[in-house]
This record gives C-alpha cells, structure tokens and sequence, in this order.
C-alpha cells in the first residue's frame, strides 16, 4: 500500500498537474500493484479444498464481492461528492458515472472510473467472477483451464476486442496463470508427470506472456516478490510481523479505496495556494490520504469484516 501511495502523490501528482516525472517513485507503482495481486490470486483457488461437491456459486460471489463491496460504495461516494464540491482537473466524472462504478459495472464498458485507481477492482472482480464459473465445474484446478483463458486472452488483443479483453482481466491474466502455477507446485497439486509437465508449461507460457505484454522489469519485479511474499506467508519474514507494518496491512484496502483523489485534492489546493510545487506538498497529501483510509476502515471496512466473519 505505501508503495501504491507514494506513486501517486509523487509521481503521478507531479505527471498530471505538473507536467514533471519523479524517477524515484515511478517504479513503485507497478511494484505495489503486483504485490496486491499475487495475494489476492494466490486466495482465489485453494488446492486443498474439500467437499466440492457442496460448492456454491452464489456463495462464493456473495462472500467474495460483499467483503469488497461496502467500504468501496462508501469510498467513491465520498470521493464523488468531494470531487463535486471541489474542482480537480482530470479527475472529474459525472453521477451517471458514479452510478455505474457503484457496482463495478463501469470498467467494462468503458465508463470512467471515480478514482481511476479504482482499475484494479475490475481486474479483481472479473478473476472473481471467471474462477467462481471455473470452481462450479470444477476446473480451477486444471492447467488447461488457464491455457485456454490465456489463449482467448491473447485473441482478444490481436483482434482489439475490448470489451471481451476487460471482461476477461486484461493482461494481468498472465500474472494470475504463474501465481495459480507455483501454488500448485508449492501446495503438492503436481503430483504425477504429466501435471507436473501441464503446470510447468503453464507457468512458462505465462512468464514469456508476463515479458511480452507487460514488460521485462514487471517480470524481475515478480521474481523479487514472489520469494518475500512466501516468506510472509510461512511466517519465515519476522519484521513483517511488527504491529505497524501488520497495522497497514489490515487498513490497506481502505487506504487504496480513498487514497489517490482526496491527496491529490489536497495536494492540488495547497499548490495552488503557494504558486509551486514543493515534496512537502506531496508527504501533506500523502498523510491525509492514508488518515482518510484508516477512518474507513474503522468507520466500514472493519465493521464489514466483523458482520461477514
């Protein structure tokens, strides 16, 4: 999350309203965007599941998309009317617009976000969506499954189908292949040779992919997170255990709702105010933005996860 903060209050703050780059925080936008996803992919199939006769679909959405939901419909309403009230170049939109975000409709159709940071959420909820189909037949846990989600992926791009092209996850649907691909190996699911062969193959497809449309340096920056990420995730990383740290984790998806137009309010107005840019401009921003995040998550988001549980 503070990778994804300090992206947008330097970098793309300065980008937009500036015209001016920041070499030091370009980076950590991707950065932080991938970390998210390879948690929230690494979750979406278990393959130690039992009882997958009993799955139900509805369910499924239903826990997935309502834990979102709330502290989302909160955030870009507060964001809409803020926006409203308070002129923000480039970051205008109009109440049609909000009403087509308010149930994740708009990235599909081409409607502009509230908060354009809010694209992640469409990339979210259509993996949701595919891999609950996918559980229901039960083939989440075939490699050929996800060959064949790349395969119509890859179609899509050559043939400039948009819509299917969003509807299906974009190009992190390569991201999503080799992290379903290690949790396979990792978890003991390639047992035999020929899963081991169809597993392999399907993280080798995705890697070159991931190279392809995404770019040389988004796949470095997987190879160096994918190990910390393990690392966490058993428990072998100790500093991450530290309450702050383990404090932003449980207020990240908050702070990322709220965060990028109510700092660059802030940043806008104190810019104009002062007649320049200043990075004391951009830490202000950035601290009222990850404040904002943490009130919702105790005034929302919180509650949410308690009523859900």
């Amino acid at each position: 999350m503070l990778c994804v903060v300090l992206y947008h209050v330097f970098c793309r703050f300065k980008q937009i309203y500036t015209g001016m780059d920041d070499m030091y925080t370009e980076p950590l936008g991707r950065l932080g965007v991938l970390i998210f996803l390879i948690i929230s992919c690494w979750y979406l199939v278990d393959f130690n599941e039992i009882n997958r006769d009993k799955f139900d679909l509805k369910k499924y959405y239903k826990g997935k998309l309502v834990r979102l939901w709330p502290c989302y419909a909160i955030s870009i309403t507060l964001t809409a009317i803020i926006v409203h009230f308070f002129y923000l170049p480039d970051r205008m939109s109009t109440w049609g617009d909000w009403l087509l975000n308010l149930f994740f409709i708009n990235g599909f159709v081409g409607t502009p976000y509230v908060d354009g940071a809010h694209w992640y959420l469409t990339t979210l909820v259509a993996f949701i969506m595919i891999v609950g189909c996918a559980k229901k037949f039960r083939i989440d846990r075939s490699p050929a499954f996800y060959l064949m989600w790349i395969f119509i992926l890859i179609i899509a791009i050559r043939m400039r189908l948009e819509i299917i092209y969003q509807i299906i996850g974009g190009n992190y649907v390569f991201v999503l292949s080799i992290i379903i691909s290690v949790h396979a190996f990792i978890a003991g699911y390639a047992r035999t040779i020929k899963n081991k062969f169809l597993w392999l193959s399907l993280g080798m497809v995705s890697g070159v992919g991931i190279v392809l449309f995404l770019g040389i340096k988004c796949f470095f920056q997987i190879v160096f997170i994918l190990p910390l990420f393990l690392g966490c995730l058993h428990e072998k990383i100790k500093i991450m255990e530290c309450k702050f740290l383990v404090f932003l984790g449980m207020t990240s998806y908050s702070i990322y709702l709220i965060h990028q137009n109510v700092a660059y309010e802030v940043e806008y107005y104190l810019m104009k105010s002062i007649g320049h840019y200043t990075e004391v401009i951009s830490i202000v921003g950035g601290v009222v933005a990850v404040l904002s995040g943490v009130v919702l998550y105790y005034g929302i988001d919180k509650f949410n996860k308690n009523f859900n549980n």
